[in-house]
């Protein structure tokens, strides 16, 4: 896969790519039924009621359709009895849709920063009592003891979210790489990066770290690995998104804020 070259990139072609991973990204998962075209992008997971499997990523649609739209989408998830988001970008069209998804019946779930960084510029001091290993069969099941539900993965979820780690290692090697951290010998965090034409992605808002090791340096001893391994393969582009409270341990690592995006979350309850 060619790389982006960063040092080429304005703001505006930063902003493009954390655009991009919106529905490059969540359309990979082999259980996804994807409705696009050049100006929308949805996903549909049967197998998953799951408020992160079902989403709508890109929408740039005329001001006459948008309403039809909207009721269409929402009773689509409704007969399915899903949950899902729906991502308001800068980009996204018209340019109101976010107050016509909250009338509706749409809540604004949260917001988004995307992050975009060179990983060749990323360098992280090393933390006395952490280390770092690639995911393998042996520390498989350590690695997904540690996922766990959040804000976006419910608690029945997170069984569909720990089988899609077995999907990457047994499948998707070549472009999906996992971290198991440890701190003085115990599972301490977890992370990923998923690469994708030009530019690499780290799902998720941040590595996972539990809550006893934290401050400890797991976070950013994971997120130099996850560059480290982005250098490797060839790529001077990582891309991320973050909310509120992560955003600026990113900053700190050497990531540029490109624009914010906004989540708002319909649930059939």
């Amino acid at each position: 896969m060619s790389t982006i070259d960063f040092e080429k990139l304005g703001p505006q072609d930063k902003a493009k790519i954390t655009d991009r991973v919106w529905w490059e990204e969540l359309g990979l998962s082999p259980d996804n039924e994807v409705i696009q075209d050049p100006h929308w992008f949805q996903v549909i997971t049967r197998s998953s009621p799951g408020l992160l499997a079902n989403s709508v990523a890109k929408c740039e649609i005329d001001e006459a359709d948008i309403d039809k739209r909207i009721q269409e989408t929402i009773a689509t998830y409704r007969k399915l009895g899903s949950a899902f988001h729906w991502v308001v970008a800068p980009s996204s069209r018209p340019r109101d849709v976010a107050s016509r998804l909250t009338a509706a019946g749409m809540k604004l779930g949260g917001t988004s920063s995307g992050l975009i960084a060179d990983p060749r510029k990323i360098t992280v001091a090393p933390h006395a009592g952490v280390t770092v290993e690639p995911l393998t069969d042996k520390n498989l099941d350590e690695y997904v003891a540690l996922i766990s539900s959040d804000a976006f993965i419910e608690e029945h979820a997170v069984a569909r979210h720990r089988k899609m780690v077995h999907h990457h290692l047994k499948e998707k090697g070549n472009l999906v790489s996992h971290f198991l951290a440890r701190f003085e010998g115990k599972p301490a965090g977890i992370a990923q990066i998923r690469y994708h034409s030009g530019y690499a992605f780290i799902p998720g808002g941040r590595p996972e770290v539990k809550a006893q090791f934290t401050n400890h340096g797991v976070f950013s001893v994971l997120v130099a690995h996850l560059a480290a391994d982005a250098v490797k393969k060839g790529f001077h582009v990582i891309a991320n998104y973050a909310g509120k409270e992560t955003a600026p341990l990113w900053l700190k690592l050497g990531f540029q804020k490109t624009c914010d995006y906004a989540l708002y979350f319909w649930r059939p309850n």
